[in-house]
């Protein structure tokens, strides 16, 4: 079991409890200091940012064993376990000789120990009468290597000299329990909620050793419960729309381009990416369907465009484009009424197959615009026998089938203009498609002066 400190923030009460004792020694906490000021030890404080704490730990209950050396090691990943900020050991301990730094030499010219580095300082008062090793030579240990500063996992400890001096459990009264060292922490300027601030709290980390250099079992039996009110800024996703670069749990304030609050990164829709926007379709936009839009015999076997490519520009984020993401709108009319989106499938690249739910109606414009962006559309004509591409349809298509079918066409022989019967080519069978759809031969109306209108794309 981990034990564990817990601390409240941002204006709130902390409450520290007792709890039962689970092994043969005990480890207890108490906040005896805030800013400096000496408080009643306490086990419930209100704390607020830019505060510092002073925390005193005391051993109790190691009968039947003779004390001789402990260490507490602190839990750094404890001081960051609150929703936002963090709880800092505090600045570097104050020195004016090397006596003043216990296990370390002080710096003279800056006047704080070299153990002490910016965010750790224990302390120890050797002269209190409630000292564990009181009127004894002692080795005072504290842990402050790299190692231990990059986890903030400092440690604190001291060790008897003479193993014939170790220390017995002198029970309840006078100076007890047993004083064993102080940790000062300082609240962040951004810290809020609940923190639970506890040491490691295993045989190797956090220990107390007998004169037969037995371990003895210890527990933590104190916590701080945290109250939040106010509630603890919010933090969201930001995105930089320059890089693309995105970071999580940012406050506003901190964040270089676009912030979403209460949102992570992998949420943002759309996501933080080059906008989508749109560079070519197939078939390209502005082109007209001239063929049949049915099968002669059955005018419900209806026939015509229903998917398209879209091309978006590089870095479009296309895997995560959905039917949403498009609209179809229809000129000049929407009678009967356009298909919609129903599908959007990945190409590869950057293109994706957008699939309507039925062809487009003949006799019409057809849109497929960006939802989010209704300039970036293509749209398609649909006008049977319309094999010129000329916006209406008359005699003068059958010519150009036929100067398709020669190859001394003007105008461009593409299938979706002049292969008129849908077989897959262009070929005479064409002609005679091209005079059944003028003329409303089989099941198909008269488009003999047909246009579509206006007589231009309008996209």
């Amino acid at each position: 079991m981990k034990s564990a400190l817990r601390l409240c923030l941002c204006g709130c009460v902390v409450g520290l409890l007792a709890a039962p004792a689970l092994a043969d020694a005990i480890l207890e906490m108490e906040v005896v200091e805030i800013n400096g000021a000496p408080i009643t030890p306490s086990t419930e404080v209100t704390v607020n940012n830019g505060d510092q704490l002073t925390i005193e730990y005391f051993v109790r209950n190691w009968t039947p064993a003779l004390a001789m050396t402990y260490q507490i090691r602190v839990d750094g990943a404890s001081l960051s376990s609150g929703p936002a900020g963090s709880l800092a050991l505090a600045a570097p301990h104050a020195c004016t000789t090397h006596d003043d730094c216990y296990a370390a030499a002080c710096d003279l010219g800056a006047g704080v120990c070299e153990c002490g580095v910016s965010v750790f300082v224990v302390e120890f008062s050797t002269d209190r009468a409630d000292y564990l090793f009181f009127n004894k030579t002692a080795i005072i240990a504290p842990d402050c290597t790299s190692a231990a500063a990059a986890a903030g996992n400092y440690a604190f400890g001291a060790t008897l000299l003479n193993p014939n001096l170790a220390v017995p459990d002198p029970g309840p009264g006078l100076n007890y329990p047993k004083y064993v060292g102080t940790v000062i922490l300082e609240v962040d300027d951004v810290a809020c909620g609940d923190f639970t601030i506890g040491v490691l709290n295993d045989t190797d980390q956090t220990f107390m050793i007998d004169s037969d250099d037995a371990n003895i079992p210890m527990d933590l039996s104190a916590t701080i419960t945290v109250h939040t009110p106010p509630q603890c800024p919010t933090t969201g996703a930001c995105c930089n729309r320059a890089t693309f670069d995105c970071t999580d749990d940012l406050f506003e304030g901190d964040c270089t381009g676009e912030w979403t609050a209460d949102t992570l990164c992998a949420d943002l829709a759309p996501p933080c990416a080059p906008r989508c926007t749109v560079v070519s379709a197939d078939p390209p936009g502005c082109e007209v369907d001239g063929r049949r839009p049915h099968d002669p015999n059955n005018a419900a076997a209806v026939e015509g465009w229903n998917a398209f490519a879209i091309t978006f520009n590089a870095g479009c984020s296309t895997g995560s484009l959905t039917p949403a993401d498009f609209t179809v709108t229809q000129q000049p009319d929407n009678t009967p009424a356009p298909p919609t989106v129903t599908g959007v499938v990945a190409l590869g690249g950057d293109a994706v197959e957008v699939q309507l739910s039925a062809p487009i109606n003949p006799g019409k414009w057809t849109c497929l615009a960006l939802t989010a962006d209704a300039s970036q559309d293509f749209c398609w004509g649909y006008l049977p026998a319309d094999v010129d591409a000329s916006f209406d349809s008359s005699p003068s298509d059958i010519i150009a089938v036929i100067d398709c079918i020669n190859g001394t066409a003007a105008h461009s022989c593409n299938t979706w203009n002049a292969d008129a019967d849908r077989s897959g080519g262009i070929d005479p069978s064409d002609i005679i498609a091209v005079i059944d759809l003028l003329n409303g031969a089989s099941q198909f109306q008269s488009w003999f002066g047909a246009t579509l209108i206006p007589a231009r794309c309008p996209g």
